[in-house]
């Protein structure tokens, strides 16, 4: 008799075992099903990616007075990101000590030391009292970027 009983004692064991192992899976697989579940859903309802959220205006007066307009949305937090944002404009120059010194816009040079041509910045129609990598850009800014001959 201790035998049969010993016997039945370890079915029960194993069963019970079995039994451990399969809840296991099974809550392993449920909760696979709500992780996928839960990225479906945040895929689904997320929040996509917008415009900018400010909105400016860019107009560049070259050396013949010939206007061009520019908008543009914008995130930029200064006057340089938000002009590298568009794509029809190109603005080169140089690092110096007073910051980002514009040279060239749309491939036309202002060459102060040859004869007194440089870019100037306006915001709002005030003359900016930053270069264009320190100045702040806001939510419905009108710029100006004029070539202009020192008198």
């Amino acid at each position: 008799m201790p035998l049969m009983r010993q016997m039945g004692e370890n079915m029960t064991q194993e069963t019970n075992q079995k039994s451990k192992a399969l809840k296991v899976v099974l809550a392993v697989a449920a909760m696979l099903v709500i992780i996928a579940g839960m990225l479906f859903l945040y895929s689904k309802f997320s929040p996509k990616p917008v415009v900018g959220a400010k909105a400016i205006t860019v107009d560049v007066v070259d050396d013949a007075g010939t206007l061009k307009e520019y908008s543009l949305n914008t995130d930029a937090e200064f006057l340089k990101q938000a002009l590298e944002e568009i794509e029809d404009l190109e603005i080169t120059g140089e690092d110096s000590d007073y910051g980002f010194m514009v040279t060239a816009v749309n491939g036309l040079q202002a060459v102060y030391d040859v004869d007194g041509a440089y870019w100037s910045f306006y915001v709002n129609d005030t003359y900016c009292e930053y270069g264009v990598d320190a100045q702040p850009v806001y939510d419905g800014d009108a710029f100006k970027i004029e070539y202009t001959l020192a008198e």
